[in-house]
């Protein structure tokens, strides 16, 4: 039986839902694709500041991830004190499809929220990762019979892994280290010129930022519900706090320097990026994600297309 055939003799129902299927992620390949090309775009047509001169808005930076000082962030799954992290722990599964030997469910995930440095030869900027789109300069992948790994397997694939092995666990962990090259796009702020009523946003701001930066003691005077993280509710809580504090300040209260930061663009347009690799290499890459984009389009389009129209008996 020809493939013609089996699209003739499949039930009104499940041929249109299957092609309806197609169209959709037909849409959304071209619409990655487009998002793709566009963010290259962006990246090219940015120039690079240093961060001295850099202007305020969207800026691009170049330089070097460095921790701040006081409590380290440390990744969870290996002890590695970096820059940013992110991990992810999966738990095999018994199958309920015979043919599928393995399948993995997260069991526990996160990532870094604490903000670190960018260093060039001109100055400092506080990077805040929220919400950005992060290619790390480590990714270690393994596995394990422990909930908790207790040791590491460099070089694996998961592949590897499905095919020849038979833990229970498997656990991934990305990093950006201290002194890594970095490459950076978003909004870029400067924080702390405090004269006069019209810079007390930039006030806010700022104590809001250094707040973040001790995160123990965030967590200590914020997280109610001690589940460790501070939550869209709580977060309103913070802010509230540290409007009271710039309306009233107390007579002796220490002002802080200006400060550079670059976070998360308001516009969702525009792309927040922090690469370990570099622009020239990250470009190419981003390329090719757009062109694979636009065959799967071409690919789910024209089979959709030709089922439709046997269906319809055009031809």
């Amino acid at each position: 039986m020809n493939l013609a055939n089996v699209i003739n003799l499949a039930s009104p129902a499940a041929f249109w839902l299957c092609t309806s299927a197609g169209g959709i992620l037909g849409v959304y390949c071209f619409w990655g694709s487009f998002r793709w090309l566009r963010h290259t775009r962006i990246i090219e047509d940015t120039p690079t500041s240093k961060v001295r001169s850099a202007a305020q808005g969207y800026t691009e930076l170049e330089g070097r991830a460095r921790v701040m000082s006081g409590e380290p962030v440390i990744a969870p799954l290996t002890d590695t004190v970096c820059a940013w992290y992110s991990y992810k722990i999966e738990e095999r599964s018994p199958s309920l499809n015979s043919r599928e030997q393995n399948v993995w469910h997260t069991i526990q995930s996160g990532t870094s929220d604490a903000i670190f440095y960018l260093e060039d030869d001109t100055g400092r900027c506080i990077i805040d990762p929220d919400s950005a789109t992060v290619t790390p300069s480590v990714s270690d992948s393994w596995c394990g019979d422990s909930k908790q790994p207790f040791a590491i397997t460099h070089g694996s694939s998961f592949w590897l892994f499905d095919l020849f092995n038979t833990s229970r666990y498997r656990y991934s962990e990305q990093r950006i280290q201290d002194g890594d090259t970095l490459y950076t796009l978003g909004m870029f702020l400067t924080l702390g010129a405090f004269e006069g009523n019209s810079n007390i946003r930039n006030e806010l701001r700022d104590l809001l930022s250094h707040w973040k930066r001790d995160k123990k003691n965030l967590l200590k005077r914020f997280d109610l519900n001690q589940d460790g993280r501070i939550d869209e509710r709580e977060w309103e809580i913070v802010r509230k706090a540290a409007e009271k504090e710039v309306a009233n300040p107390q007579p002796d209260q220490v002002r802080h320097p200006q400060t550079n930061v670059l976070k998360n663009p308001t516009n969702p347009e525009l792309p927040f990026i922090l690469s370990a690799t570099p622009q020239a290499l990250l470009i190419a890459q981003q390329r090719r994600k757009s062109a694979l984009f636009a065959l799967f389009f071409l690919i789910l389009g024209a089979t959709t297309v030709w089922a439709s129209a046997i269906r319809l008996g055009l031809f």
